[in-house]
């Protein structure tokens, strides 16, 4: 509207020039004056108009609330399509089972092939390096507990690696008593340490040191008076499991009970008193007894 009231003043100056120009002529020539001015008033207010209009296409109005957009999931066709699918699939299952039944064809689990592993296991560090002659029998315990390992990992994929797992396990069993006196004498001399900074504190009058130790020493004292009870041994552990593997009932049970009296624990429910019942459920499905 602002434009055409332009156009407009625009014309009504030009005609005013106009006549004030040729008042004295003759009236024709401005009357084609006019004309002319209010023609292309005209022209100018179209094309004005027509870009205004070419403008406004491009225009997308605000969506002043979000269009909702519902989930596929919940769509109560595609449930319905769904759950019919599947009942058509467990009733076509069901009636082929049954046929085969009735024809007398064997139905065959579904397996999953165990594929055995290619890949060697990563050589322990302490592996390279055995302990010297005067190690410790935890060092020796530590080597030869990772030695079991790696080797029982490879007993599929290596030759003679199950024979060196075996070796490891007797090795191991042979210096439990050595290992178990140095674990018990470890853990006594820390008991012993801890009841004499108890009395040192209790003497000076630090409440809060003689609480600090006497906590500690209440832990250490809750524990069982062998200290082998709270480790597992892989040695026997492990070396009953291949002789369980291999149906040599016999040696389960002795190395079971010489694990137990040796006070080392077996690390899973039922101990090692699972490990000797089942062994002797074996034997006596052998016709043997499997005592002494």
């Amino acid at each position: 509207m602002r434009i055409f009231f332009a156009v407009i003043l625009f014309a009504v100056s030009v005609l005013a020039a106009l006549l004030g120009a040729i008042s004295a002529a003759d009236a024709r020539p401005v009357v084609f004056a006019v004309a002319g001015v209010f023609a292309l008033a005209g022209v100018l207010l179209i094309t004005l108009r027509k870009k205004k209009r070419s403008g406004q296409g491009n225009y997308v109005p605000a969506v002043k609330q979000p269009l909702p957009v519902p989930l596929l999931v919940e769509n109560p066709a595609l449930k319905n399509g769904m759950f019919g699918l599947l009942e058509t699939a467990h009733e076509n299952t069901k009636a082929r089972l049954a046929q085969m039944r009735k024809d007398g064809t064997p139905e065959k689990p579904v397996t999953l092939e165990k594929k055995k592993s290619t890949v060697r296991p990563a050589v322990y560090p302490d592996l390279l390096n055995p302990p010297p002659a005067d190690a410790t029998m935890g060092e020796k315990h530590s080597y030869l507990h990772q030695k079991i390992k790696m080797y029982y990992a490879l007993r599929d994929t290596e030759p003679g690696a199950l024979e060196k797992a075996i070796g490891a396990c007797k090795d191991l069993i042979a210096i439990a008593p050595e290992v178990a006196r140095e674990h018990q004498k470890e853990h006594d001399d820390y008991v012993a340490s801890l009841r004499l900074s108890l009395e040192k504190a209790k003497s000076r009058g630090d409440s809060e040191s003689a609480e600090f130790y006497g906590n500690d020493l209440k832990t250490a004292m809750g524990r069982s008076e062998r200290i082998t009870s709270n480790w597992q041994h892989l040695g026997y552990k492990q070396l009953c499991i291949i002789y369980e593997k291999q149906g040599n009932w016999q040696e389960v049970i002795r190395l079971a009970e010489e694990a137990k009296a040796g006070g080392w624990s077996e690390g899973s429910e039922g101990g090692w008193d699972r490990r000797i019942e089942r062994a002797r459920k074996n034997l006596a499905k052998q016709g043997l007894d499997g005592k002494g």
